[in-house]
């Protein structure tokens, strides 16, 4: 067989600097393996079995199958021949094996279009109802094989191998489903789950018992996750980008004005690091602060954010305490309507009094707590801004997002009743109080949009009292496209800033 110089110009030919760090960078924190054979260095992650946990030499730290010795190509990786007595291998052992979790990404330059047979990418198990294997056949492009116990699923790229062109595939399976994407596209996103039986040794470029059905071309580069992936963090290459969360209301997002989401300042914040970070607006219009605490748990459900912003109180305003039935000092009746804008688990203020709302029945609210006594018919009731964003931080920082940011309220660039260069409005100074008290106790930074738009009228971005300039209408707090990136610039700003 003719083996394909790989120093001629074509992609596979060009050394990748920093391989390893890019590596270790896809692996996170994540239990798991990082493998150069760039760089010949390996990490092993395990956060259950320390032990496990090692680096160094992947040529060293590699189980090694047959008699010929470890060859490479400088800059290049390791070179992977059928002709040749040698192959690959990992002991799941040594490793944080998971039988119903494992992602894999893999950077290689096959020699040969079409294989004469089989060649593995990797192989757990390539037989029966719990395998696990990405491979090419003859007059196939590759494929990818999971079980989930009782039945097997094969999903095929559409990619073809073309000699010395360099491949970049990511390809696993957990409880949240399948996934398989190439440089050509995304090939299974489904919610497939997998089972795999007991594995004893991993094949990589080849079986992980013997020297058969080795991978013709050069191995580069191998990340083995060995946890469950939310599904925004698996279809893309490269893969595993970092999560940014955005929380927030109808300044967050909107469908009322026309924008698009990527319009809106998370996008915007994050549109330089595209393919490293991705940004998910769970910003709804209406919410107020106690329902964001209450969401929460549904949003971390698909993953914990690498880190998250939250811009709330806009729609915390009070509503009035109803005279039937009598209020106690631990049961309460507002409107209906109004109680929309509450939620178990949220906090609100009666009589400056905070209190955490235990049930919620229609308009009848009950306390977690007793007030320090029963309020009156009339009295007003309101989500507590600084409470719930406190509250909010606190669930996503146990959830393990340690870097949460506050945004301010932003500038009202009205011609009346809005926000000068010298005065706040009264009600979105009152606003910004909490949130800035909020990040305070918390130890979060805080992002004063007030001051920083302040800079951009004073600088001659926009003229002053001009509503248009970042509003949707004359009077309106919402922003207009040209608002949304002002706060993206402010904020993308300020993320570099901490390094986030």
């Amino acid at each position: 067989m003719t083996h394909i110089g790989l120093s001629t110009g074509v992609r596979g030919g060009q050394p990748r600097a920093g391989s390893f760090s890019r590596l270790t960078q896809i692996l996170g924190a994540r239990d798991g393996v990082a493998i150069s054979f760039i760089d010949d260095r390996m990490l092993v992650q395990d956060a259950t079995k320390p032990a496990n946990n090692r680096s160094g030499a992947a040529s060293a730290l590699l189980t090694r199958l047959g008699s010929d010795p470890w060859l490479t190509e400088p800059g290049q990786g390791v070179r992977l021949d059928p002709a040749r007595d040698f192959g690959l291998a990992l002991d799941t052992a040594g490793l944080p094996w998971r039988a119903d979790a494992l992602h894999v990404y893999a950077r290689f330059t096959p020699f040969s279009a079409d294989p004469d047979e089989q060649r593995y990418v990797l192989l757990a198990d390539n037989s029966g109802n719990d395998r696990f294997a990405a491979y090419t056949t003859p007059g196939v492009n590759l494929r990818f094989a999971t079980g989930d116990g009782s039945a097997a699923d094969t999903n095929i790229s559409g990619t073809p191998w073309v000699p010395g062109v360099e491949q970049e595939l990511f390809f696993g399976c957990d409880a949240f489903g399948k996934s398989f994407v190439d440089t050509g596209g995304i090939w299974a996103d489904e919610t497939t789950t997998l089972a795999m039986g007991p594995v004893t040794t991993i094949g990589i470029g080849g079986y992980g018992n013997q020297v058969l059905r080795v991978l013709d071309g050069i191995l580069s580069e191998l990340v083995l996750i060995c946890e469950p992936l939310p599904r925004i963090r698996r279809l893309q290459l490269p893969p595993v980008p970092a999560l940014f969360l955005a929380e927030g209301d109808s300044h967050t997002f909107n469908v009322s004005y026309g924008l698009a989401a990527s319009e809106f300042y998370p996008a915007q914040a994050v549109a330089g690091r595209a393919g490293r970070v991705v940004a998910v607006n769970v910003g709804g219009s209406g919410d107020s602060s106690a329902e964001m605490v209450a969401q929460l748990p549904a949003l971390l459900a698909d993953g914990v954010p690498d880190f998250a912003t939250i811009y709330a109180g806009s729609n915390d305003g009070a509503m009035v305490i109803e005279a039937a039935p009598v209020p106690t000092d631990t049961v309460l009746h507002v409107s209906a309507a109004e109680a929309g804008r509450l939620a178990v688990g949220g906090h609100v203020s009666v009589a400056g009094a905070v209190r955490e709302i235990a049930d919620l029945s229609g308009g009848q609210v009950t306390l977690a707590s007793p007030l320090p006594a029963a309020p009156q018919a009339n009295d007003l009731l309101a989500p507590d801004t600084q409470a719930n964003i406190e509250a909010w931080i606190d669930a996503v920082q146990a959830a393990g997002c340690a870097r949460v940011l506050v945004i301010g309220a932003h500038y009202l660039n009205f011609a009346n009743g809005g926000d000068t260069l010298a005065t706040e409005q009264p009600l979105r100074a009152g606003i910004r109080a909490a949130e800035r008290a909020a990040a305070q106790s918390r130890g979060c930074p805080y992002l004063d949009l007030y001051a920083g738009m302040r800079d951009m009228v004073t600088g001659g971005d926009v003229t002053a009292g001009d509503d248009l300039s970042w509003h949707v209408a004359v009077g309106d707090t919402h922003l207009n496209a040209a608002g949304e990136a002002a706060i993206g610039t402010l904020l993308a700003q300020e993320l570099a800033a901490l390094g986030w």
